[in-house]
């Protein structure tokens, strides 16, 4: 993780909408140059930065880019951090993956399932679920991390 701070240049604005039968999502994505560093600083809501303020932003680099997860604007006291959805990745893993798990510890406790395939339809299937919620979970963890490091320059 790479912090950076200085005076905004040459900023580009774009936004990406997605979605499906279920919703549309907006992100406002904005790019700009801090020096000689590029930045991409993608957010659910209008990041309020223009050319010439003086801002600190922390996040990886990626092929060069530095992909920010959180901005402080000095000129203008805005700041912001990329959320994610931890919460709810967490919770629906929990709702889907814990109930069957425990209906097979149950069923293995009774000696009702002598087959070695009731692990298969049990426990398998929902293997993936708590390894989503652990990735939202590392995401929001780097999320914070950001936002700490763009506050603790001066």
């Amino acid at each position: 993780m790479k912090v950076v701070s200085g005076i905004v240049d040459r900023v580009r604005l774009t936004a990406e909408i997605s979605g499906n039968q279920h919703g549309v999502s907006t992100s406002q994505i904005i790019g700009f140059r801090i020096g000689k560093q590029a930045v991409q600083l993608c957010m659910p809501s209008l990041p309020q930065i223009e050319d010439g303020d003086e801002v600190a932003v922390a996040g990886d680099v990626v092929n060069g880019v530095l992909v920010a997860r959180a901005y402080r604007n000095f000129d203008n006291n805005a700041h912001a951090q990329w959320r994610h959805g931890w919460v709810s990745s967490t919770l629906i893993s929990g709702i889907f993956f814990l109930p069957l798990l425990a209906l097979f510890v149950l069923a293995l406790l009774r000696g009702g399932t002598s087959s070695p395939y009731a692990i298969l339809f049990y426990v398998v299937p929902f293997l993936p679920f708590p390894f989503w919620a652990m990735s939202g979970i590392t995401q929001a963890m780097k999320s914070a991390r950001a936002a700490r490091m763009v506050w603790s320059v001066e």
